[in-house]
């Protein structure tokens, strides 16, 4: 019976683990993603921006 009561409370923690990582593991992505989006974004105004410069300066 003891057995029995460590492979329940075993098998509670180890869901309990996998659970919490896939949640730790796509709060890492999202987070990540937004930062690819937020650098993105930056470089293309930062392109926008240079363009802008060039031709003012042109003429």
């Amino acid at each position: 019976m003891e057995l029995y009561e460590f492979a329940k409370q075993f098998d509670v923690i180890v869901i309990f683990v996998v659970l919490y990582s896939l949640g730790i593991g796509s709060l890492v992505y999202w987070v990540m993603e937004f930062l690819h989006w937020c650098f993105k974004k930056w470089k293309q105004h930062k392109e926008k921006k240079k363009v802008a410069v060039e031709e003012q300066n042109n003429q």
